[in-house]
């Protein structure tokens, strides 16, 4: 899998950042915390795994700003598979 970050120009989409994702992506959220002046991207693998990443356009590159294991070690899967919701 790969993350694939776009810019949306008059010209049309300019491919601005292209980069590997170790893993099956499940769910990808955008979201905004209170405060903050750009958006974060909390992306989720199928093994359960996640990060929340930033774009940092003055540098242009994409930086983590968590990461970190969702499995519960005790119970089971649940049968509809992974579901995401930042509020």
């Amino acid at each position: 899998n790969r993350l694939l970050i776009y810019l949306c120009t008059h010209e049309g989409l300019q491919p601005v950042l292209d980069t590997p994702i170790y893993g099956r992506i499940a769910t990808l959220e955008l979201f905004r915390t209170t405060g903050a002046e750009k958006d974060a991207l909390c992306l989720t693998t199928e093994r359960w795994k996640f990060c929340v990443l930033e774009y940092d356009a003055v540098n242009k590159e994409l930086t983590t700003r968590a990461m970190g294991d969702l499995q519960d070690r005790i119970g089971k899967p649940v049968d509809s598979g992974q579901i995401a919701h930042i509020d």
